[in-house]
């Protein structure tokens, strides 16, 4: 199959032949997918392969498949991808995330580009010199919203300068803000509930990552109010998990985060979470039937009750050791104290599907 591809990329019959090329490449998709332990130098070659044809001027069915192909390499095989740390392969897929005329075409390239986010910052740094930021905020309100969402949560996980360049963009993340606050609060699970996982994922993911001004940034922008809205209406128990995490996180980095209100030191944390129906999604949540949510929600009220009467904390957030005392950012083993004991790690990062 492979030698018969790379036959007729050589003498430039895919187009002649699209159907045939077609069924090919989803042959060789389903082999690498399917074929444990395949060598190598085989998955490399079928990769060059690949990357030859996307650059061509075929159909979009065809590259539909090398998108898709290619995406399975970068996941099966440690060495792949290097390929897309070329200019010139970047640019390509970046538009083929742009092409507007095939929906299809831009979520196989949406999962390729995934993949190498996942793989490593180098292919995201990239990736983001050939534009991928107008590309996905072009698509955060189209049809392929949850995808995108997804590789916006996976890009902030990288690093902190991928975190910042999300969270500054001018109109990334103020638009995750307001669809999570109108799919959730008009919550249609079989059109929206994708594209809000995802989003909360997104914020989420911010909060995990313990950074100070990006934190406040996000909060400023309706982040936490947001949750807010969601932990009230949301039905999907995974989703709750990680919004009652990344909302306990906040308020108690609003401990550490005090301003004066009214001549005193007061956690504005706290009260935007309250203002903004959180006590109510909580005491919805305790009579849920889903045991680890109602037991999670139940265990955030007894700890904000614990912040607002003085009580002491269970939790120890000291670090154990003085390597582990050095890596922390300042304020971020204080985030971090979240409500993993009662649900497990909460931390998001999609993978390609």
């Amino acid at each position: 199959m492979v030698d018969q591809l790379a036959a007729m990329t050589t003498s430039n019959e895919i187009s002649t032949y699209i159907q045939y090329s077609t069924m090919l490449l989803w042959a060789i998709n389903h082999f690498l997918k399917s074929a444990p332990e395949l060598p190598t130098p085989l998955i490399l070659r079928i990769q060059e392969l690949l990357c030859t044809i996307i650059v061509m001027n075929v159909e979009d069915c065809v590259l539909e498949e090398c998108c898709y192909g290619l995406a399975t390499i970068v996941q099966i095989e440690p060495s792949a991808g290097m390929p897309f740390l070329d200019n010139k392969l970047s640019g390509r897929l970046m538009r083929l995330v742009q092409r507007g005329s095939n929906i299809n075409i831009q979520r196989a390239s949406l999962q390729l580009v995934g993949a190498l986010i996942a793989k490593s910052d180098d292919f995201t740094t990239r990736l983001l010199q050939n534009d991928m930021l107008s590309a996905l905020n072009e698509l955060i309100e189209h049809p392929l919203g949850e995808d995108v969402c997804w590789v916006i949560s996976n890009i902030i996980t990288d690093s902190v300068q991928h975190l910042n360049t999300i969270v500054y963009h001018p109109q990334i993340l103020p638009t995750v803000v307001r669809l999570l606050k109108v799919d959730a609060a008009g919550f249609d699970e079989d059109e929206f509930g994708g594209r809000t996982r995802e989003c909360c994922s997104i914020l989420a993911n911010i909060v995990n990552k313990g950074q100070v001004d990006s934190i406040r940034h996000m909060v400023s922008l309706g982040g936490l109010s947001a949750l807010c809205t969601a932990l009230r209406f949301c039905a999907e128990s995974d989703t709750l998990v990680l919004i009652l995490d990344a909302l306990w996180k906040l308020i108690y980095f609003g401990e550490n985060d005090l301003i004066i209100m009214d001549d005193s030191l007061a956690n504005v944390y706290l009260k935007l979470f309250d203002t903004s129906g959180g006590f109510e999604g909580l005491e919805r949540l305790r009579d849920k039937r889903d045991r680890i949510v109602a037991e999670a929600a139940q265990r955030m009220l007894e700890l904000i009750d614990g912040l607002i009467n003085g009580n002491p904390m269970e939790e120890d957030t000291e670090p154990q050791n003085e390597a582990e005392a050095e890596d922390r950012p300042q304020i971020d083993g204080q985030v971090r104290n979240g409500l993993e004991s009662e649900m497990g790690d909460t931390s998001h990062s999609g993978s390609v599907t």
